[in-house]
């Protein structure tokens, strides 16, 4: 039963444990706070075995959004999310990444594709709040005009540093940066003005997908996963560096003394590519919102060399560390649907 020993403390509730590095510490069952095991259990860490009352869920957890709408029968919260559905990079796998989470949590999550008929604006318009990420499509224009127009509420989630069209920051609700590099341009770029509504959040991530191993790789070995998106720094670090041996994914590469060229690599070879190998070197040319590679290879146990043009080398966290950057990014996805929630609530 829950535990009703003293009536000004959370309610503590049973719970099955169903994560093993957590049961190691826990053990197969544990009593939890009803909104942490709530949290727990929308992760898959727990199973809660007894029932939660209605009341207690009201007085101690009603304004949390963890499957609310399954113990206090609410609608499902309606979430249009706009981006461009005919692009796989980065920012579309972190997108994917933040939907299942989000549908997990009691979201109810539709795609908008930009360029589709006017139809599809059933969509955005059966919405209770719009999320704009990336906006590469002919159509853009078109859609920003409707959002404001219409006083549509929506939050930019952004993911790159090629967005030209700042009203989409200004007439926002929110405003989500994946790094701190990330949200000081726009802020630059639109003023003052949307600082107090920006936030950054590490972007969303699979990190079970990413397994740190540090035995078995080749030593001395650089692995250089973008060669086309940093050429020249990379090129010149090469130069510079002949006494290591350098595997670059692509159909380019640097002319070097020990230059080997794997080809084109699926991304869902990729955790398997980084763990061959010590280092990784990735040096864009220009500036970028984040660069998921970077935290990609941290949590498989790489060493990173990169440079300040990338937006998740701006984060004042040891991100370097896999035993801090983790549960960092473990966390974020739930802090960005909770943002999404305290939105809706101010509406």
């Amino acid at each position: 039963m829950i535990n009703e020993t003293n009536e000004a403390e959370i309610p503590f509730v049973q719970c099955l444990v169903t994560c093993d590095n957590m049961s190691a510490i826990r053990g197969t069952t544990c009593y939890l706070p009803v909104p942490k095991a709530r949290v727990l259990a929308a992760r898959g860490s727990v199973r809660i075995t007894e029932k939660l009352d209605k009341k207690v869920i009201q007085e101690y957890d009603d304004s949390d959004y963890m499957y609310r709408q399954k113990y206090l029968k609410t609608p499902l919260t309606r979430v249009a999310w706009v981006q461009n559905y005919n692009k796989n990079g980065g920012a579309e796998i972190s997108n994917f990444t933040a939907i299942d989470v989000g549908k997990k949590l009691g979201f109810d999550v539709a795609g908008y594709v930009l360029n589709n008929d006017s139809s599809a604006y059933r969509v955005i318009d059966q919405a209770d709040i719009i999320i704009v990420n990336n906006l590469h499509a002919e159509r853009k224009t078109e859609f920003v005009d409707r959002l404001i127009r219409e006083n549509k509420p929506f939050i930019k989630y952004d993911h790159d540093l090629c967005e030209k069209d700042l009203r989409v920051y200004k007439h926002s609700r929110l405003n989500i940066f994946i790094s701190p590099l990330h949200k000081k341009h726009y802020v630059e770029q639109c003023g003052q003005e949307i600082e107090a509504k920006s936030i950054c959040l590490p972007l969303a991530f699979d990190v079970d997908v990413w397994p740190r191993v540090i035995d078995g790789r080749i030593k001395n070995s650089v692995f250089v996963p973008t060669y086309q998106k940093c050429r020249d720094n990379a090129l010149e670090y090469v130069r510079n560096n002949p006494d290591r041996s350098y595997y670059v994914s692509g159909s380019m590469m640097p002319v070097g003394v020990d230059v080997n060229m794997l080809g084109a690599i699926p991304y869902v070879d990729m955790p398997e590519q980084f763990q061959k190998y010590e280092t990784v070197l990735h040096l864009p040319q220009s500036g970028c919102a984040g660069e998921r590679v970077l935290f990609e290879a941290v949590m498989s146990g790489c060493k990173v060399i990169c440079n300040d043009n990338c937006g998740h080398a701006s984060w004042d966290f040891d991100w370097r560390d896999d035993r801090v950057l983790r549960p960092i990014l473990k966390r974020a996805i739930y802090q960005f649907w909770r943002e999404v929630e305290r939105v809706i609530n101010e509406l």
